[in-house]
């Protein structure tokens, strides 16, 4: 079974733990956490993409995509273990979009792409909390801003699928002669593997309120030859039947640089998120 199989039936089991992840003021106990947070991603995709040597400008919105027959969601959840200063994270992303007349060239000549994706991206990192800083006080306990450090390994599963129409005779750069109006189907499965390296920082803004933001840069020619990750979210502290867990909103930003021969994926993922993180 492909890993895109495999994690996408994963994602509701996993949290993604670089949002916020400090359930309450105080501080760091010297025992195992376990912290859960699956979550909603409005992807939008911006960039180029090219398939065959035929490529296209993507620029897809989430928010219009809900007023046409075309389709575009994203997913995450991932786990986090937590001892001390140490912690350890598996992250799960799923997206798919079914888009349909997206504009793209074959050399010279201009062709209508629809065009059905799927990517999952798998995240394995491991970390160290460097700084815990006390901010202040509050009847639940003590404020407190932290800074991790983390590196890990991002795996990239692409599935990429559709068809595309040329108004007029065109011959496309593997050779393939295509009428007018004449539809040839494509399809492309491309899996990676990219290190990465960042940061995040975590801060108590009251006994209620949280705010999160991470960041991290990897590729360098070993998957992709670059990409990059953008987290910030805010948060709110309660309990749900008894546990210490938090309702955030944020904004989520992945872009990456990945070739492999006539395969081009240019492209920065990006949207708001929705979620609910419990914490062990």
């Amino acid at each position: 079974m492909r890993l895109g199989a495999i994690s996408a039936a994963m994602f509701l089991a996993w949290a993604q733990a670089q949002e916020p992840d400090t359930t309450g003021p105080g501080e760091l106990e010297p025992r195992l956490h376990l912290s859960f947070t699956p979550y909603l991603w409005a992807v939008n995709l911006t960039g180029d993409s090219a398939v065959a040597g035929v490529s296209a400008d993507v620029d897809v919105s989430f928010f219009d995509v809900l007023d046409e027959a075309d389709r575009i969601f994203g997913l995450s959840g991932a786990l986090e273990f937590q001892y001390g200063r140490a912690f350890c994270q598996l992250n799960d992303a799923y997206m798919r979009l079914d888009k349909y007349d997206i504009g793209g060239s074959a050399g010279p000549v201009s062709v209508d792409i629809d065009v059905e994706v799927h990517s999952n991206w798998l995240e394995l990192a491991g970390g160290w909390r460097f700084i815990e800083q006390d901010l202040g006080k509050t009847a639940a306990g003590d404020l407190r801003w932290m800074l991790d450090g983390l590196v890990g390994a991002r795996v990239t599963d692409l599935e990429v699928e559709g068809d595309l129409t040329a108004a007029v005779m065109v011959t496309l750069p593997d050779g393939t002669v295509l009428q007018a109006n004449e539809r040839r189907l494509f399809e492309e499965d491309k899996d990676w593997v990219e290190p990465f390296f960042g940061a995040r920082a975590i801060a108590d803004l009251g006994e209620h309120f949280s705010f999160s933001l991470r960041g991290d840069i990897g590729g360098f020619g070993a998957g992709s030859d670059l990409s990059w990750q953008t987290i910030a979210a805010a948060g709110y502290r309660t309990e749900f039947l008894g546990i210490p867990a938090v309702t955030f909103f944020g904004y989520r930003a992945l872009g990456q640089d990945f070739e492999d021969g006539d395969f081009e994926w240019d492209i920065i993922a990006h949207g708001p998120m929705l979620g609910f993180q419990m914490r062990f």
